[in-house]
């Protein structure tokens, strides 16, 4: 795997980690998905470009669970198909007719490559969000559609466990039916013994497949969990809204009684205006005072206080 010591490029994805630096990988999901498997520990989280800008002290833990619940359980699955694998390998060996499980290997390995399949298509999906709200509505679609997937995996599972357990008391039964018909005492201690080797073997196998019932269930829980932190931040997203809108209304109210006032203050002077050209046309014989040279004045700061306010966008050249 390629990695970069500068900045990301256009053909780069940013990969944090918990416990080291984060680095950058080239653009390639299959790949990057692979080299990240072989971590003991999931302790990662990939980032495309978009959705670096959140990756901050305060929301990084949050923005990690949600973005990294697929790809952990996706890890754990892969995982456990690996152990399913190695038991069903093992089972091979104890099989006395090995076309009879031909069939179920085949299914088995299907399953496990649409698995792998899902989670690269997965990866691929996530590189398209832009922001936060887009995130979250992604995440939720996947927690549905993986909460679906489950269902389906987990009675794939089901359907397995009840195929091997027939196997296994088929072939317990044949091995019983030859301890009885041997009539050969050392041909019925030798298969004895390998009654015994095998009925062991069985045992360590069926404690195995509970385990990874187990861990299935606890895998169950997580992702109940993670359905209900969403839903709780989507609550808060709601009212973060919901109080944009009521200071957006408010300023509106607070602007309209600003142009009311001025409007009537422009109304006001224009009432002034006209009385007193009413005074000046009725003195216009006579020679003007001191106080008729300031009435005359008021014409010409009307119009200063109407050019002043067509600039505000108060009033057009056409009036109010």
């Amino acid at each position: 795997m390629q990695q970069t010591a500068s900045g990301p490029s256009p053909d780069e994805v940013m990969v944090y980690f918990f416990t080291e630096e984060p680095k950058y990988y080239q653009r390639d999901y299959s790949v990057i998905m692979e080299d990240l498997m072989k971590r003991e520990k999931c302790d990662w989280v990939l980032f495309n470009e978009d959705s670096r800008q959140y990756a901050n002290e305060e929301n990084i833990q949050f923005l990690s669970d949600l973005k990294a619940i697929r790809l952990i359980e996706i890890s754990q699955m892969l995982k456990l198909n690996k152990q399913l694998q190695e038991k069903i390998d093992e089972y091979d060996k104890l099989k006395i007719k090995p076309e009879d499980q031909e069939s179920l290997i085949q299914h088995y390995g299907s399953l496990r490559d649409t698995t792998s399949y899902q989670a690269i298509s997965i990866q691929q999906k996530e590189k398209k969000a832009s922001d936060l709200e887009q995130e979250l509505n992604q995440q939720k679609d996947l927690v549905k559609k993986y909460q679906k997937e489950k269902e389906q995996y987990e009675q794939d599972l089901k359907n397995k466990i009840n195929q091997y357990n027939e196997l296994l008391t088929k072939a317990t039964n044949e091995l019983l039916q030859k301890k009885k018909l041997a009539n050969d005492n050392e041909i019925l201690r030798v298969q004895s013994q390998e009654l015994d080797q095998r009925s062991a073997k069985t045992d360590i196998l069926q404690k195995d497949i509970r385990n990874l019932e187990n861990q299935y269930n606890q895998l169950t829980d997580q992702i109940r969990d993670k359905q209900n932190q969403l839903n709780q931040l989507e609550k808060v997203v709601e009212e973060r809204q919901k109080e944009k809108e009521k200071e957006f209304q408010q300023l509106k109210i607070e602007q309209s009684e600003q142009i009311i006032s001025r409007s009537n203050e422009f109304v006001i002077a224009q009432n002034t205006v006209k009385q007193n050209n009413k005074l000046h046309e009725s003195s216009s014989s006579k020679t003007d005072s001191p106080e008729e040279s300031e009435i005359n004045q008021v014409p010409y700061q009307l119009n200063q206080f109407q050019d002043k306010s067509v600039q505000m966008g108060l009033y057009d050249d056409q009036g109010i």
